[in-house]
């Protein structure tokens, strides 16, 4: 079988289930006694790694039952890729580094996140314009952005001046460059800077004086009274040259080295973005051109055109670019190195294909009022992102309730999707295919018009490729909440997943699938037959005592039983 058909276990913070306490219990719990060959074992919290003998436990429902497991990371804002506030990015990469590592040493398959948990930016601007400065951010690496353009230009980055120019004139005459002016560093560095300019300002006007007439007549004493006083008189453009000089040289150095300032911009995510997106039309990033377009893609100014215009495609390909960095650094900079500590100073991407191990990416639940702008929620947009990583060890999990709830209309974007995505899917997360609230990851009903419309969107899945992979019921409250019996939440879900892989095997189309996938077996050819008499044998039912001929209820031979007094056993035996 090319695909594999299993369950998720679900999350003790919604299921409250106590199956779902440990990753030992959420391996085995239900998948043991449901006959499937897969568990996604969902996350709560990277504590669970901790768990006393948590390998024993694992390794035991493996082997014992013969299973295989998947993760499904963390979920909410412990795993924010795509932010640029300093806090989550740090947070986000530490965790990421975790659970890679605590997956590999129990040997899941795969480990799965959500693209993003954030919202447009643009949502966020009446707290972010007035008072964005205030939080720190840091570029995609985690760095912070005068430290990353200058390591950029160091290797010869071409797009890393162009970032380093515009950075330089948003600090100019910012609310960021009235914060620095309070540090030690700008003091010190003003300090010297005047200094200097002092000294220029005294030697042009001993040169002046010398040229004086009344030189020759002045004492020694004189001469240093007429340069102190020309000093004095001239001290405020001395100031302003320095403070001229501080802003064109080395205000960008003193922000580089800054213990808080350095990590603070304009507008804070606003600009971290805006200034991310500038490095990335100047280097002509495939993730820019290919998501927001090459119109936007000629100048720096485009950035701050797209982030008004262009409001999806602009949040989906920087924060592409934010995860594509967390994915592909090998050292990070937060409070320790956690590439080194949990990854012997691979990124996660080398981790990944030394250690065999998937790292999925899957479309973000939304809510109510949230439809459709997350920063990165598209298939297509994932897709850019996967062809720049360029590593079979990252791929596409896809959840099509997830996707319909982000207000993608799948029977008119999923053809439309290029002919090699199905390549990039390993997982299909399955529910009733509902987006309304409330009703998320509800069981999939037998002989629903559900299962059709799922096979039909998997089919063009294959179609493009998607010719094997892991196929789950992803485990909701059931229909009736509260109710954990396994009847309840998972009713047909596993028996309908079967028909839908039993059919995608033999690569049958849509359109042909036979009366079996919804149900109706032509197997049992004895019951099928009884069915077939009893259907003829009452056809006509709704005629009796509507015709004038004499009418024979019991034809020749159930006549003359009758007239025998064998009507009863003359009912038993005709299906015989």
């Amino acid at each position: 079988m090319a695909y594999k058909v299993g369950i998720s276990s679900g999350w003790w913070n919604i299921g409250k289930d106590p199956n779902l306490l440990g990753l030992g219990s959420k391996a085995g719990s239900f998948g043991a006694t449901l006959g499937i060959q897969f568990n996604q074992v969902d996350l709560d919290t990277v504590l669970e790694f901790l768990e006393p003998d948590i390998k024993t436990y694992v390794d035991r429902v493996r082997e014992k039952l013969k299973m295989e497991l998947g993760l499904h990371g963390e979920i909410g804002e412990v795993a924010m890729f795509e932010s640029a506030e300093r806090i989550r990015w740090d947070q986000s990469h530490e965790r990421l580094c975790i659970t890679m590592k605590g997956a590999s040493d129990l040997k899941f398959i795969y480990v799965n996140f959500h693209l993003s948990n954030n919202t447009w930016l643009s949502f966020h601007e009446r707290e972010l314009r007035p008072f964005g400065y205030t939080y720190q951010v840091v570029s995609p690496t985690g760095q912070p952005f005068a430290v990353w353009a200058d390591e950029l230009i160091k290797r010869g980055d071409k797009g890393a001046e162009i970032l380093k120019k515009w950075l330089k004139e948003k600090l100019i005459g910012s609310r960021v460059e009235y914060e620095l002016k309070q540090t030690p560093e700008y003091a010190k560095e003003f300090n010297r800077i005047f200094q200097e300019e002092l000294k220029n300002a005294e030697s042009a006007i001993r040169e002046n004086l010398k040229n004086d007439e009344r030189y020759k007549s002045l004492t020694p004493d004189q001469i240093e009274r007429e340069v102190q006083n020309n000093i004095n008189i001239a001290r405020q453009q001395i100031h302003n040259a320095a403070e001229k000089r501080m802003q064109e040289e080395k205000l960008f150095d003193v922000w580089k080295v800054a213990e808080i300032e350095k990590y603070q911009i304009e507008a804070g995510e606003i600009d971290a973005y805006i200034a991310t997106a500038v490095y990335m039309i100047a280097n002509k990033d495939p993730l820019w051109v290919k998501i927001v377009g090459e119109d936007y893609s000629q100048k720096p100014d485009d950035a701050d055109r797209a982030y008004v215009t262009k409001q999806r495609e602009f949040n989906a390909a920087v924060a592409a670019f934010y995860l594509y960095s967390h994915f592909t650094i090998k050292k990070s900079p937060g409070r320790d190195d956690y590439n080194k500590r949990h990854m012997n100073s691979m990124s996660v991407v080398e981790f990944c294909e030394k250690n065999k191990i998937k790292l999925l990416l899957e479309c973000p639940q939304s809510g109510q009022g949230t439809e459709g702008i997350s920063r990165l929620y598209h298939p297509l947009h994932a897709y850019h992102l996967l062809k720049k990583i360029g590593s079979s060890a990252v791929m596409q999990c896809i959840d099509f309730e997830q996707e319909m709830g982000q207000n993608i209309d799948l029977n008119v974007e999923l053809p439309t999707l290029p002919p090699d995505f199905g390549a990039q899917v390993f997982l299909l997360h399955l529910g009733d295919p509902i987006p309304y609230f409330g009703t998320a990851h509800i069981p999939i009903a037998l002989a629903d018009r559900g299962a059709d419309t799922l096979y039909k969107w998997i089919y063009w899945f294959r179609q493009k490729g998607f010719k094997d992979g892991y196929i789950i019921f992803e485990r909701g409250s059931g229909r009736t909440p509260g109710n954990q019996q396994m009847s309840n939440i998972f009713e047909y879900s596993v028996y309908v997943i079967r028909q839908i892989v039993k059919y995608l095997d033999r690569d049958t189309k849509p359109d042909a699938l036979p009366p079996e996938f919804y149900g109706l077996s032509l197997e049992n050819k004895d019951i099928f037959a009884q069915q077939l008499v009893a259907m003829r044998e009452h056809a006509w039912d709704p005629l009796q005592g509507m015709l004038k001929i004499p009418e024979e209820k019991h034809t020749f031979l159930g006549k003359a039983a009758v007239d025998a007094g064998k009507a009863k056993e003359w009912e038993r035996g005709r299906y015989r």
